[in-house]
C-alpha cells in the first residue's frame, strides 16, 4: 500500500473518451502502462467502455475497471423526442437543466471518484486525454489529496474557463509535443508545469523496410 507506506506508488490512469471509439490515446495509454516498472508503481486503469485495449491490459495482469458513464441531461432533445409540441419550452428549462447537470452529473461523480481514490490509496491520478475533459476527476483528486497529471495529446487552441482554472492547479501537464505545449502556455499555463515528454517508441516492434 502506498501513500507514504514505502511500497509501490499507486497510479490511477483514466481514459476520458466516452463515445465508444478506441483510438490513438488508448494505444498510447496501453504502451505507457504495459511498460511501467511494476516494482515501483502499481497501475490501475479505468475506461468507460470495455474493448480490446482493456482486454490486453487484463492479460498483462493490470487491474482494469469499467466505470459507468454520466451523460448530462439535454432537456431540448428530450422534449423534441418525447413531446415535440413542448420543444419550445427548452430555453425556459435551461437554468433548471444546468442545475441538475451540475449537481447530478458532476458533483455526484466527484463524490464517487473521491471515495474511490481514497479507498484505493491512490498517489497519482493520471488523466489520459485533454485539459478540456475529466474535470470531475481533477476535482476528486484534489479533494482526495492525490497528485493529478493531465496527459495532453491534442492541440487545445481554446480552453474553457473551467479548464484554465483546473489547469493552473494540476501538478503537471504532460505534452507529447511542443506544438501542444505552446497553445497551453499562451493561455496561461506555466512552462514549468506544461512539460514536453515525447511518447516512447519500441524499436523492436518496428519492422525496417528495405
Amino acid at each position: 500500500m502506498s501513500r507514504d507506506g514505502g511500497q509501490a506508488k499507486r497510479i490511477l490512469y483514466i481514459e476520458g473518451c466516452k463515445d465508444g471509439t478506441v483510438g490513438g490515446s488508448h494505444s498510447c495509454l496501453y504502451n505507457m502502462v504495459a511498460n511501467i516498472d511494476r516494482k515501483k508503481y502499481y497501475p490501475i486503469v479505468i475506461f468507460y467502455d470495455d474493448h480490446i485495449i482493456a482486454e490486453k491490459l487484463r492479460a498483462l495482469g493490470i487491474e482494469t475497471r469499467i466505470f459507468a458513464k454520466y451523460t448530462p441531461l439535454d432537456a431540448g432533445s428530450l422534449l423534441k423526442t418525447s413531446i415535440p409540441r413542448m420543444g419550445a419550452l427548452a430555453p425556459i428549462l435551461l437554468p433548471l437543466q444546468k442545475a441538475i447537470n451540475l449537481l447530478w452529473y458532476f458533483f455526484r461523480p466527484v463524490l464517487r471518484y473521491t471515495h474511490y481514490i481514497k479507498e484505493r490509496h491512490i498517489d497519482i491520478v493520471h488523466l489520459n486525454n485533454s485539459l478540456n475533459t475529466n474535470h470531475d476527476w481533477m476535482l476528486a483528486a484534489k479533494l482526495a489529496g492525490a497528485r493529478v497529471v493531465s496527459h495532453e495529446r491534442g492541440i487545445s487552441e481554446k480552453l474553457s474557463r473551467t479548464s484554465k482554472y483546473f489547469g493552473k492547479r494540476l501538478d503537471a501537464l504532460v505534452c507529447v509535443s511542443r506544438a501542444i505545449q505552446q497553445p497551453l502556455m499562451r493561455q496561461g499555463m506555466a512552462e514549468a508545469k506544461a512539460v514536453v515528454i515525447y511518447d516512447g517508441i519500441d524499436f523492436e516492434k518496428i519492422a525496417a523496410e528495405s
